[in-house]
């Protein structure tokens, strides 16, 4: 079978032959072809691997560094166990697993601060947690929206943004700023509630409206 270069000039001495070529070996260069663009398609899927693993390997390794905290995703249990690796020699684990996902957890990740974990589940779902206290983690929230399973969860570098893909070809974001979610509720609400309504309405405390 003819590979590189030499494929590449017989193709070139075809397409000049107006008049075609001989049957044998035009069934000879057709074989040649399909070969060459087999060995490329198995390249690029293994070079995809490659790159797949490397991702979840440095995603792992970043996590680890920033914060000394590893989540280990437990896919048969639907759990998450926190480890601290302050000493990798000596793993030391924190607290109970993390439950509450049904199904799978096929993706975990840390906030860039390192105190909010987000797990992508076969449920559908995207879990959040508050590390704050490693050892007696907060639920936060069940982001739903997705159709079928989460396979991948990563935040942004500035922390504000959770994204996830889904087994549904779609990739979900959700603004997990506090601040900012206040602020754009406060900007589409109008004005802010008034000292008569907050007494009527919240009674016994004092005047504190959410929005300036």
């Amino acid at each position: 079978m003819f590979r590189g270069a030499r494929l590449a000039a017989a193709c070139e001495w075809a397409a000049r032959q107006f008049e075609g070529i001989p049957q044998q070996s035009a069934e000879f260069l057709a074989a040649s072809r399909a070969q060459h663009e087999g060995e490329e398609r198995r390249a690029s899927r293994r070079t995809r691997r490659r790159y797949q693993v490397g991702a979840v390997l440095a995603a792992l390794a970043v996590a680890a560094a920033s914060s000394g905290i590893y989540g280990r995703q437990e896919q048969v249990t639907g759990t998450i166990q926190l480890w601290d690796i302050t000493d990798p020699g000596h793993p030391l684990s924190l607290g109970s697993p993390l439950t509450g996902p049904v199904g799978y957890i096929y993706s975990v990740a840390f906030n860039p601060a390192g105190n909010v974990l987000a797990a992508g589940s076969g449920d559908d779902t995207v879990w959040l947690w508050d590390l704050a206290q490693p050892r007696q983690p907060v639920y936060l929230a069940t982001l739903t929206g997705p159709a079928q399973a989460i396979f991948s969860v990563a935040f942004s570098p500035n922390g504000q943004t959770l994204a996830a893909g889904s087994q549904d070809h779609t990739v979900r974001l959700w603004n997990t700023s506090p601040q900012s979610t206040a602020a754009l509720i406060c900007a589409t609400t109008g004005t802010s509630i008034t000292p008569h309504e907050w007494a009527q309405y919240v009674p016994g405390r004092p005047y504190q409206p959410p929005c300036e």
